[in-house]
């Protein structure tokens, strides 16, 4: 009889943890992070350290454009995973903001781009932005949405009329017209660019993405699973750089972009 009691208690105990852990898995949020080569260099460690507190997706493509993305990419990105998503990480303006060279142009004439002017006009990207919103939120009825302002491009610089700063302005009025917060990684990076960003290059460098950026990203994620809302200014502004690894981030800054290093060791055995 005694037997029987303790075969059925355990019975209940493993049946009572197997539906807690079910539920836990079920409440588990999914997170997609939408964005151009900014934001799928990071987003893979921010997956990772994400690991076991929320599901967290990335959107696969350089997404580039406003334009593009609302006309090519968000339907397929937003069905990617065929879920509902909870939290969407977004950001674009990379792309919109950065004018194209002509051998640039040369090599995709159906993009449209105008030799020395931003692809996109700031009323048109604020309109699009809009729109952006507006379907991830169809898509997605009760989704929380985050924005992420672009980062330091030095091709364009900060200010003027198509600098980096005009079309965040842009953006973050757009964000609060619609409440969505705005998570300021421009104004936290932006000290540090010369640290951070490969050497004369928009991106991120490996060991900034894996070290500085991606906890960053996962720390006011975490906040914002948990609370409803990002950590305050002050503390999505400030970047926290371990001094350890600054002698790795400048050796990676100066080595420059991957994509690069062929192409300047073969310039130099030709001349």
């Amino acid at each position: 009889m005694i037997k029987k009691s303790l075969s059925s208690i355990t019975i209940l105990i493993a049946t009572v943890v197997y539906c807690l852990t079910v539920q836990s898995e079920a409440k588990s949020p999914n997170v997609l992070f939408l964005g151009d080569s900014i934001t799928m260099h990071y987003s893979p460690t921010v997956i990772e350290l994400m690991e076991g507190k929320a599901q967290v997706y990335r959107c696969k493509q350089n997404v580039t454009w406003t334009g593009r993305r609302l006309k090519e990419f968000l339907a397929g990105n937003l069905e990617a995973e065929n879920c509902q998503w909870d939290v969407v990480f977004f950001n674009v303006g990379n792309w919109d903001i950065t004018p194209a060279d002509a051998r640039f142009i040369r090599k995709n004439p159906d993009w449209k781009f105008v030799d020395g002017q931003p692809k996109t006009p700031i009323p048109e990207y604020e309109k699009n932005l809009a729109e952006i919103i507006r379907r991830i939120r169809t898509h997605s009825p009760g989704v929380k949405l985050v924005f992420t302002t672009t980062t330091f491009i030095p091709s364009v610089g900060a200010e003027g009329a198509v600098g980096v700063e005009a079309f965040n302005a842009a953006a973050i009025k757009v964000m609060k017209a619609n409440d969505v917060p705005v998570f300021d990684l421009y104004s936290a990076t932006k000290p540090h660019v010369g640290l951070l960003l490969y050497k004369d290059n928009t991106h991120f460098s490996k060991v900034a993405n894996e070290g500085v950026i991606a906890p960053h990203v996962a720390a006011a994620l975490a906040t914002f699973i948990d609370t409803g809302a990002l950590p305050s200014r002050e503390a999505v502004t400030t970047l926290s750089i371990p001094k350890e690894l600054i002698p790795a981030l400048e050796k990676d800054r100066d080595l420059g972009h991957p994509k690069h290093r062929g192409k300047k060791k073969k310039q130099k055995k030709q001349k």
